[in-house]
């Protein structure tokens, strides 16, 4: 990394109140903050008015693993939340040029959060989700989830900012516990939010 763009990426963390985490080459602007949390805590399935929903509540931590903040949020299935023991077929080359089919998954879940930072400011954001379960050879069953969401605002030093965030998350539940239990199971995930805070955007 060149000592111009270090002292341009210092001058802007200065600004921002940390030192970035992410390298320099994974940056498009000067401008754009990059961030990258990961989570631990409980998910819970529970039924409103007949609709199953998965509540999250975890805690955040940065990637060296200090504390910063929690993550709340919703997950709302929308298929049978069974069939997430199914997977899609591999996909058929070519991969270096657009020739069809390009399979067209469906999604899975809809989702919604919040993640407060240490410095009490937040960012929201809602979107859509992927499920996929496997069950263990000792009968225990983990639950992948990936979303891609859009940044809808925040609080704080986040106040007005836009942008998009994506998760990936895994779900461990103990053998011989039925995978649809209302007990609460252990929740693990990796946070990563691309984000333009308001004085940057025309």
């Amino acid at each position: 990394m060149s000592e111009t763009l270090t002292g341009a990426l210092k001058e802007i963390a200065a600004k921002l109140g940390s030192w970035p985490e992410i390298p320099a080459a994974a940056y498009t602007d000067l401008r754009e903050e990059l961030i990258y949390r990961y989570a631990i805590g409980t998910g819970q399935f529970v039924v409103v008015n007949g609709t199953t929903y998965i509540e999250i509540t975890t805690n955040l931590f940065t990637l060296d693993g200090e504390p910063d903040g929690t993550y709340l949020g919703v997950d709302e299935p929308v298929v049978p939340i069974m069939s997430v023991f199914q997977r899609p077929a591999p996909p058929p080359p070519p991969f270096d040029q657009p020739t069809p089919p390009v399979d067209h998954i469906p999604i899975q879940s809809w989702s919604k959060g919040v993640w407060t930072f240490g410095d009490g400011s937040s960012i929201f954001a809602q979107g859509p989700a992927n499920l996929h379960a496997i069950e263990y050879v000792d009968l225990a069953h983990n639950l992948f989830v990936t979303g891609n969401q859009l940044i809808a605002g925040g609080t704080g030093k986040y106040e007005g900012c836009q942008g998009t965030k994506i998760v990936s998350g895994s779900s461990w539940v103990a053998a011989g516990v039925p995978f649809t239990a209302t007990a609460p199971f252990s929740v693990k995930s990796v946070e990563g939010f691309r984000i333009i805070r308001k004085e940057y955007i025309a």
